[in-house]
């Protein structure tokens, strides 16, 4: 279901999570398939993020949990179905396998070790979701920006076009016109 102004059903439950020992990627990634079937199923926009600090171990043990996980990305794959993956550990062989979970499902991957980049990560899976590409982008103190007011075009017959705003600062706000 749309998400809408209604965030905190979704982020409570994601600030709620604690890391523990063992990471079941499979499941997870199952379960998102089974809220998209019982949401109406597969779309031309349909997709999952999946977001991991650990390595895939269960069920255990090892050789079992990595089967299963392909069978879950086999399955993804032949449902149409693409996973944007970001880890947020730097361990090289989580790298590996968040990119091979992208890559087996027709995803994409991005590493989020550094945690400043999350942002930057959900503005590159937006791009990719929609089939947009970003084309300029702005850094700095916005007040500056303003000052010399960026002028964006779109081309006459786009069916759409996106934008993004990103800020360090949680209590700021901004507005376009």
């Amino acid at each position: 279901a749309a998400l809408g102004n209604n965030r905190a059903a979704w982020t409570n439950p994601v600030n709620g999570l604690s890391p523990s020992t063992r990471t079941n990627i499979g499941a997870g990634l199952q379960k998102a398939k089974d809220m998209i079937t019982t949401a109406g199923g597969v779309t031309a926009n349909t997709y999952i993020v999946l977001m991991t600090d650990g390595l895939n171990n269960e069920p255990a043990p090892d050789a079992t949990a990595a089967a299963d996980l392909q069978t879950k990305i086999n399955d993804l794959l032949a449902a149409g179905i693409p996973v944007f993956v970001t880890c947020t550990g730097g361990d090289l062989g989580l790298q590996s396998q968040c990119s091979e979970i992208a890559n087996g499902t027709g995803g994409f991957y991005s590493d989020s070790a550094d945690a400043a980049r999350m942002p930057q990560n959900f503005v590159d899976f937006q791009e990719r979701s929609t089939g947009h590409q970003g084309v300029i982008s702005f850094e700095g103190m916005l007040s500056k920006i303003n000052s010399f007011a960026p002028t964006f075009y779109v081309d006459e017959g786009s069916e759409s076009a996106s934008f993004s705003l990103l800020w360090d600062n949680a209590e700021s706000g901004a507005r376009g016109a």
